[in-house]
């Protein structure tokens, strides 16, 4: 597992106990009705559904696998609950500023788009229309281990205005998380600038 789930597990112990109370509540796994492999940026998600000896409903097993090898995340739930994008009214909404990205070079989408297989933000209301971009080399998004901040290639780049507009709101002055850390409750949406580009802005 890489740091981050290590951090999450604390201890082979504690996957042990996670494992066998599977095995309590659920049984054994049966039928596989589906398996999916998706390559994203420098990682894959691996997917099966798969019939247990003691539910009485399909389970959905989610592995995230990064280039290295190791496992950055991993997930199961009921098939009933499968995620579902946050309701909006603005999914016809057409941008009125004339905007370009805010970074300079070519980056990829780690996570965006309207599915939430395309984009895991569109679960959340306030995020329901976020995106994520990695700057990569040979398809990977970090030197080395990927243990520390400055072993990503995004790490120091410029970020840039999207648009010509007011700046309404800024928060700058929370520090950096270790990797795989989601910080604390209160600072989640971490260091941001908020931009007021208007309606009629076309520059």
């Amino acid at each position: 597992m890489d740091p981050g789930m290590q951090g999450f597990m604390r201890s082979e112990e504690s996957l042990s106990r996670f494992y066998k109370q599977s095995q309590i509540e659920m049984g054994e796994e049966g039928e596989v009705l589906s398996e999916t492999v998706e390559k994203l940026v420098g990682f894959a998600i691996y997917e099966r559904t798969s019939r247990w000896s003691k539910a009485d409903v399909p389970y959905v097993i989610r592995w995230e696998i990064s280039g290295n090898g190791s496992v950055g995340g991993f997930g199961m739930h009921d098939k009933r609950a499968d995620p579902e994008p946050a309701p909006t009214a603005y999914l016809d909404y057409v941008t009125k500023a004339a905007i370009h990205l805010p970074l300079k070079g070519e980056w990829q989408v780690f996570w965006g788009g309207r599915t939430v297989k395309q984009n895991i933000h569109i679960v959340q209301q306030q995020q329901r229309f976020a995106y994520d971009f990695a700057l990569t080399k040979d398809s990977r998004m970090h030197k080395g281990d990927g243990t520390k901040l400055d072993d990503y290639y995004c790490w120091g780049a410029a970020i840039l205005a999207p648009a010509n507009g007011t700046i309404v709101s800024v928060v700058g002055d929370v520090p950096d998380q270790d990797i795989g850390s989601m910080g604390k409750a209160s600072s989640l949406a971490g260091n941001f600038v908020v931009l007021d580009m208007g309606t009629t802005n076309t520059h």
